[in-house]
């Protein structure tokens, strides 16, 4: 028997639909605006991830440039301690000073590039036909391009094989100096190829910017800074000189003769 006119089935209805709709409100109450923050959350971390992604990658990239920045400074430096330490003293070439710019080129002259293209030569498996002729040295400083200082060796002929005269020409960018290879010329056969060319040491200065002009007392060098009497002219590797002799009635450098 059920009181107040409502039966029991009339009771358990409300409270289920009292129920309902409490759920439905604790749903939107707390359950979805934590879901949105989840969601925000998740969004904002994708960020995180996708900025360390870029920044990740961008620091390899900053770290790829610092070290190819310094395998270049290496490379530079080994490649100046190769090519432009010049003489016996290894010295570089420096137009802040062309005096002594023109006692190394003195140096480099009578005892340092003979001795170097010969061992250079005979390491690469071609016989040297002709003689190199080391030209003399300028004897007046003001006569030094402070760009760059070219020592020509005329012409060059080798004889050897097919594979040895290519070994040669391929082996002239390692060899002890700068040196230009131009009017190459092949006539022969193997194992007896004849190669001619023409051969010029070049030496880079360094402090082109500093070079001044250096007032000559009056007789000094002749007067023109002509390279005969310089040392290094006329004996074949430039040895035998003496690069602090001094020529009849002038100040330059005497010329070697054959000892």
């Amino acid at each position: 028997m059920v009181t107040g006119g409502l039966k029991r089935v009339h009771i358990v209805i409300i409270g289920v639909v009292l129920a309902l709709i409490m759920g439905v409100g604790i749903y939107f109450a707390a359950l979805k605006p934590t879901q949105e923050q989840i969601a925000d959350v998740s969004s904002e971390r994708q960020g995180y991830e996708e900025k360390a992604g870029t920044l990740n990658t961008e620091m390899k990239k900053l770290e790829l440039a610092k070290y190819t920045q310094t395998r270049s400074r290496v490379d530079l430096l080994q490649y100046e301690n190769r090519y432009f330490r010049i003489g016996q003293q290894r010295a570089f070439l420096s137009m802040a000073d062309r005096q002594k710019a023109m006692v190394l080129l003195w140096n480099e002259h009578a005892y340092t590039i003979g001795p170097l293209l010969r061992s250079f030569f005979q390491k690469n498996g071609v016989k040297l036909m002709s003689a190199i002729t080391i030209p003399g040295a300028v004897v007046d400083p003001n006569q030094i391009n402070p760009n760059e200082y070219n020592i020509p060796l005329g012409q060059v002929q080798v004889v050897g094989s097919f594979t040895h005269i290519n070994n040669f020409l391929r082996s002239v960018q390692n060899a002890p100096r700068l040196i230009r290879v131009n009017n190459v010329e092949l006539a022969g056969q193997s194992p007896n190829i004849t190669a001619t060319m023409d051969m010029t040491v070049v030496i880079l200065p360094r402090d082109s910017d500093k070079a001044a002009a250096v007032p000559l007392a009056s007789g000094d060098a002749g007067g023109g800074g002509a390279t005969t009497g310089a040392p290094g002219g006329g004996n074949p590797y430039g040895s035998g000189y003496n690069p602090y002799a001094r020529t009849g009635g002038g100040n330059g450098p005497a010329a070697g003769g054959n000892n």
